[in-house]
C-alpha cells in the first residue's frame, strides 16, 4: 500500500464522518437563529478547525456545537469545511473508532454467548466503516 492509497482512505474517511447528519445539523443552526451569519469564509473555515481539533482533544458539546455551527454556516454559503487543516485529526480519529470496534467485537468472540445483556458487539456510533 503506497502513500496515495491511504491518503485516499483518510479523505474518504473525512468525508463520511462529516456528511452523514448534515441536514438536521444545519436544520437546527437555522431554528437557533443563524448565529455565525456574521463570520467572513476565511473566520468560518478558522472556528471549524480550531473547533475539530478542540473536540478531538476533550469531546465537549460546546465544541461539537462550535465545528457543527461554523460547518453549517459555510454548506450554506455553498462551501466546504477545509478538511485538509484537520488531516491528522480526523485519520486518528478514524484509527481510533476502529480499535475500539476491535475491541469490542474480540470481547464478545471471548464471552461464551456473546456480549452480556444481548449486546450486538456493534460500536455505539451510527456509521459502519471497513477498517483497514
Amino acid at each position: 500500500m503506497n502513500g496515495d492509497d491511504d491518503q485516499e482512505k483518510i479523505e474518504m474517511a473525512a468525508a463520511a464522518v462529516f456528511s452523514a447528519d448534515d441536514m438536521e445539523r444545519t436544520e437546527d443552526y437555522l431554528k437557533r437563529g443563524q448565529p455565525f451569519q456574521h463570520f467572513t469564509i476565511e473566520e468560518l473555515g478558522q472556528r471549524w478547525t480550531n473547533g475539530i481539533k478542540a473536540w478531538c482533544r476533550d469531546y465537549s458539546k460546546e465544541w461539537l456545537r462550535e465545528f457543527d455551527d461554523a460547518a453549517a454556516e459555510l454548506r450554506l454559503r455553498g462551501s466546504d469545511p477545509p478538511f485538509e487543516t484537520v488531516r491528522d485529526e480526523i485519520a486518528a480519529r478514524h484509527w481510533r473508532r476502529c480499535w475500539y470496534s476491535a475491541q469490542v467485537h474480540r470481547r464478545a468472540s471471548m464471552t461464551p454467548g456473546g456480549l452480556p445483556g444481548g449486546a450486538t458487539g456493534r460500536a455505539p456510533y451510527k456509521r459502519r466503516e471497513r477498517c483497514p
